[in-house]
């Protein structure tokens, strides 16, 4: 009718031709899309690396440490029979002196040898995603600025 008017035609605001825009926006979306998932991918794999090899140190710095106990054990040992046999007269007091000197070095080396298993310790802890609690402390620290300031 005289009264309706129908409109067929595209809007003007419409491309009517993009060159392959659209089609390397995709393809530069699924690239970045690529990119992110082979970043992810490397990340865990360092992350189980960062972990394998804590554990191990870990577990090398243990059986250090228990050669390092019988060590200990035996020096112990030397040295009380060095005292016994200086006691009884059988020898001089340097056999004493050098038992002890050899028990203390041994002694001292088991105690940075305990050190380095505490250190593994804190390595496994932090390659297994520790480190949270000086982040929370942070941000309670922060919180508790910003209460101050608006008590101000």
């Amino acid at each position: 009718g005289e009264n309706k008017v129908w409109n067929y035609g595209l809007p003007i605001s419409m491309p009517i031709f993009t060159a392959g825009a659209l089609a390397g926006q995709l393809q530069s979306a699924e690239a970045a899309q690529q990119q992110a998932l082979f970043a992810y991918q490397k990340a865990i794999q360092e992350a189980f690396r960062e972990v394998n090899d804590a554990l191990i140190n870990q577990d090398r710095t243990r059986e250090q440490l228990h050669a390092q106990r019988r060590q200990v054990e035996a020096l112990r040992q030397y040295a009380a029979t060095a005292h016994l046999r200086y006691d009884n007269g059988y020898t001089s007091y340097i056999e004493v002196l050098d038992a002890e000197r050899s028990l203390f070095n041994v002694q001292l080396q088991y105690t940075q040898t305990q050190q380095a298993e505490f250190q593994a310790m804190i390595n496994l802890y932090l390659a297994m995603g520790g480190g949270w609690v000086n982040e929370a402390d942070q941000l309670a620290r922060t919180a508790n600025d910003a209460a101050a300031a608006k008590e101000r």
